[in-house]
């Protein structure tokens, strides 16, 4: 009986790290890594048979038709990508449970499946050539695959292959491998037996370096490649995938550290770490991809190599020297400008990180708002959002952190203006029925808009826009005006106007002063004012005949200095303050009759 266990497979994947740690197709090879989601740029063979070559964005020919099923794109979802009908996957391999698509750091949403669980001794293989340049000379490789166990000699049993070539038909070594099935009885570090049946094994994905420097300027084969079993009856085939990126040791030393660590790619099985030219034995070696070193001198140089495994010859090395990182600047910015008091405000992080391959994750804010209805600050996010409930200067304040854990120090301190229009009215005004009554109002912003409403629908507002309207009114009412400054900042005030029943200046039309003590006085009939300003009587030559500004006067007895004046019409001016502050005025005739 066979074991069938889960086995960690190698394939090619050619990579190439940008510093930013983006993929960039344009530096590497066109469609590597099947970013296109399809084979252009690729060849596929079956037995050993070309049968179809893809420069194209959409291969066409036998090329799509013979292997639909014998080489398929695949995702992470639960589709095959692009054009490529086959068999039906949900983004995990039946067999393995693995991810049908590299989950290594640096990788995209595509992978290719060669081969399949179809048996009759079927081989499939994938082929791409590449121009060997500086940019895309450090390869490596990412692979999954899944053999059933025949039983058989190790030359027939289901495997996979990859193998490089030059320009001469040389091979290359330490690129050039032929797995057969482990036996499931002394399965290899990295393999494992399946779950769904237990004479098939698969390895997880592995990720190993090809160093083509040598080889720059040259031009390189690489064939990966699967087989089934010799007498027809199991099957084997494996997972691919490319990508392109550009590797580098990242510094971990930030300002104060006493201790500096440095950080190689992720993902290698095994490192060396040394000083540059120093030399066996290393500094360390084995699984670890950092290297710590305490109080560290920045004069010396180090390197690492990354490989596969202990004994892989094709593993390439990074260089670097340890230095103090630059603390990241905290900086942000706020809109709008300037802040309005009841209106959120939107603090926008504008922070600097200063190093290429660090980016800043962490955000410590303070905003001192002392009237917050809630704690709000050391708030650990990259924006926030705020609404000041008072006007007045917000000395906000920022620190960040990097992926590095270095800190800006000390806080970043911004000033936060919150304004809000400044508007003052009465309380209250009470005014005299059907009189208008111009309504004011003091602010020390600029206005530039208000809108005046009514909490009733009555009376009558001569202008609901204007600064200072006149209000009408035989009934109680409050009014409201809104106002918008300069900075689009609001506010809002209101007024009660009280109506009362008012005095009113009445005075009769004529008057007899003969003494018979029936109208013999000329004077103000409702004396229910405050203040009597002033009240006048001319004569018709214009002679001032009677002044008073005494609301009890008895009034004029149609006489000047003792002397009877005429018969005849006279002029009267008479102006009075009620008891609200209401200015009455009223300007007639009289006649003295005798």
């Amino acid at each position: 009986m066979f074991n069938f266990k889960k086995h960690y497979y190698k394939f090619i994947l050619l990579f190439l790290l940008l510093i930013s740690g983006q993929l960039a197709n344009a530096q590497c090879a066109e469609n590597i890594g099947f970013e296109d989601s399809t084979f252009a740029f690729w060849k596929g063979y079956i037995n050993d048979t070309a049968v179809g070559c893809c420069p194209i964005k959409t291969p066409t020919g036998p090329f799509l038709t013979q292997l639909s099923t014998r080489f398929q794109v695949v995702n992470s979802t639960t589709q095959i990508r692009s054009t490529f009908i086959g068999n039906f996957y949900s983004g995990t391999d039946p067999f393995s449970g693995l991810p049908v698509v590299c989950p290594l750091p640096g990788f995209g949403t595509s992978s290719i499946k060669v081969g399949n669980d179809s048996t009759l001794s079927e081989a499939e293989k994938i082929r791409y050539t590449i121009v060997v340049t500086d940019q895309n000379a450090d390869l490596v490789y990412a692979y999954a695959a899944v053999l059933e166990n025949g039983g058989h000699l190790p030359a027939d049993q289901p495997r996979v292959e990859a193998k490089a070539t030059d320009q001469f038909g040389n091979s290359l070594a330490c690129a050039t491998f032929n797995i057969p099935t482990p036996d499931a009885a002394n399965l290899p570090s990295g393999w494992f037996v399946s779950n769904l049946l237990n004479d098939v094994v698969y390895s997880n994905w592995t990720l190993t370096a090809l160093n083509l420097r040598p080889y720059i300027g040259q031009t390189v084969i690489l064939d990966f490649a699967t087989g089934d079993c010799s007498f027809g009856g199991h099957f084997g085939y494996a997972y691919l995938d490319f990508a392109c990126q550009k590797y580098l040791v990242i510094n971990k030393y930030c300002p104060g550290d006493t201790v500096a660590t440095l950080i190689a790619p992720t993902g290698f099985g095994h490192y060396i770490w040394d000083t540059i030219g120093t030399g066996a034995p290393p500094i360390l070696a084995g699984a670890s991809n950092q290297l710590f070193l305490n109080h560290p001198d920045s004069t010396i140089g180090y390197s690492v190599r990354l490989s596969a495994f202990a004994t892989d010859s094709c593993g390439f090395e990074l260089y670097d020297t340890v230095r103090v990182q630059p603390m990241p600047d905290a900086d942000f910015y706020f809109y709008p400008n300037p802040a309005c008091v009841g209106y959120p405000v939107t603090l926008i992080d504008d922070s600097k990180s200063n190093i290429p391959y660090a980016s800043i994750n962490k955000w410590n804010w303070i905003l001192a708002d002392k009237y917050a209805t809630k704690k709000i600050d050391t708030i650990i996010t990259q924006n926030i959002t705020h609404t000041f409930l008072k006007a007045g200067d917000y000395y906000v304040r920022l620190r960040v952190n990097t992926t590095l854990d270095c800190i800006s120090s000390p806080f970043f301190k911004r000033k936060v203006h919150v304004e809000e229009p400044s508007i003052r009215l009465s309380d209250s005004i009470t005014i005299c029925k059907n009189s208008g009554y111009q309504i004011n109002f003091l602010a020390d912003s600029v206005i530039m808009k208000a809108q005046w409403s009514l909490k009733h629908n009555f009376g009558t507002l001569n202008c609901n826009t204007c600064f200072d309207p006149v209000y009408t009114t035989l009934d109680s009412n409050i009014l409201y005006v809104y106002i918008t400054d300069n900075h689009g900042c609001t506010n809002t005030d209101s007024i009660f106007v009280k109506v009362s029943e008012c005095p009113e200046i009445i005075v009769p039309s004529a008057f007899t002063p003969n003494g018979d003590k029936k109208n013999d006085l000329f004077f103000i009939l409702d004396k229910k004012f405050a203040k009597l300003n002033y009240f006048e009587i001319f004569n018709r030559w214009g002679q001032l005949v009677y002044a008073t500004t005494d609301l009890n006067a008895i009034g004029w007895d149609g006489t000047l200095n003792g002397k009877e004046q005429e018969v005849g019409t006279y002029a009267f001016k008479i102006m009075a303050t009620d008891i609200y502050g209401n200015i009455k005025r009223l300007n007639g005739n009289v006649t003295l009759i005798r």
